[in-house]
């Protein structure tokens, strides 16, 4: 659903990036670029399903100290439903050469993937993320996006340029919404979905957290840490009384990952480790799970690449952290194959193989065409 405010907002940005684009295409203060896509998926249990996206963004350097950027992305899903939302809108002010703080929303640092891909399909040799990175709306847990401080810089250590980034974000919210049964009218169904908290700045509850990223000109290797935590709040279901409770405490959660992308020759080495520890603050239980994967991918012509990538997620079959979302899926297989049809235009084959919670012998397969593009 979009409401009025979000409406107003995506018209502001379309009217501004259509302002950059046409106007003052040849300054040099302003970036604005576009990527979409069109993708098509088949699957064992579901009929032929296609998705399409659009992400347009621009960044405006109104001076020397100060960046503006905002951005919109529009999607129709493949469980059939439209997507419209303001991704990204950011004030950035430069403090030093090495050091510059921001407010507005942001992509979460969380690592490799969330910060060099997220939306720009186009970036990426694969047609999809990594399972267990899946964005809000498509029942991802991991924070993607968040509104908030950031104070980010860089600095050398030992040959190598070391970014870093300290962040004090809202919090992540869960949020139920009744659903119809169509075979039991007295049954409870819920639509499920962990969201960022976009209304104000600093509520309540915070995540604060810190990333960090080390590369080397002189070797192909790129790795980062992150941290955060931060308290879940949202609505819990009491069966007792048969009704939802709203804004209540609801999860203790920190993650700790590391990340590392390499390059050498043709191949290229992409890999991501999360791991989580959950408090349920209603029954003051502890679980850990983790979660990752890893890519190889490998240049088989200057046009021409294949991608093998594995990813993984492991948590406590009584954790309610996963049971509230209904997370089953355990781990998957993807084999793709990219070719780039301009400079500017790729299309991509992938299958891939899922694995389930329920039982490791439940498969799923599903075989899936994209076309990707920027401008």
């Amino acid at each position: 659903m979009i409401n009025i405010k979000n409406q107003l907002f995506v018209v502001c940005v379309v009217c501004f990036c259509i302002h950059h684009t046409t106007s003052i295409a040849q300054d040099n203060r302003s970036n604005t670029q576009v990527y979409g896509d069109l993708s098509y998926y088949y699957t064992d249990e579901t009929d032929d399903i296609w998705s399409s996206s659009i992400d347009l963004f621009t960044a405006y350097r109104l001076d020397q100290s100060n960046t503006f950027l905002l951005e919109v992305h529009a999607e129709r899903r493949t469980d059939h439903e439209s997507h419209f939302e303001g991704e990204r809108w950011w004030w950035k002010h430069q403090l030093s050469d090495h050091l510059a703080f921001s407010l507005g929303r942001f992509h979460a640092p969380l690592g490799q993937w969330n910060k060099s891909f997220h939306h720009g399909i186009y970036l990426q040799d694969t047609i999809d993320r990594p399972f267990y990175l899946n964005f809000e709306h498509d029942n991802g847990f991991m924070p993607a996006h968040s509104v908030g401080f950031n104070l980010e810089g860089d600095s050398y250590f030992i040959g190598s340029v070391v970014y870093y980034k300290f962040f004090i974000t809202n919090n992540q919210k869960l949020q139920l919404e009744h659903q119809e049964n169509q075979h039991d009218n007295h049954a409870h169904e819920f639509h499920v979905e962990l969201i960022p908290q976009d209304e104000v700045f600093f509520d309540d509850e915070l995540l604060i957290g810190f990333n960090i990223n080390i590369t080397n000109e002189q070797r192909p290797y790129e790795y980062g840490l992150y941290f955060s935590q931060q308290t879940i709040t949202g609505d819990r279901f009491e069966h007792h009384h048969e009704e939802i409770i709203h804004d209540v405490q609801l999860y203790d959660q920190r993650i700790f990952g590391i990340d590392f992308k390499v390059r050498w020759n043709k191949l290229d080495v992409l890999s991501e480790i999360h791991y989580l520890t959950i408090e349920d603050k209603h029954d003051g239980s502890n679980h850990d799970s983790m979660g990752g994967y890893l890519q190889f991918g490998y240049n088989l012509s200057d046009r021409s690449k294949g991608t093998i990538r594995a990813s993984f997620l492991s948590y406590d079959d009584n954790d309610s952290f996963y049971q509230v979302l209904n997370i089953r899926e355990r781990s998957r297989l993807a084999l793709a194959y990219r070719y780039e049809l301009t400079p500017k235009t790729t299309v991509k084959i992938q299958w891939s193989r899922s694995f389930f919670q329920d039982d490791l012998e439940d498969l799923d397969n599903e075989l899936g065409l994209q076309f990707a593009f920027y401008y």
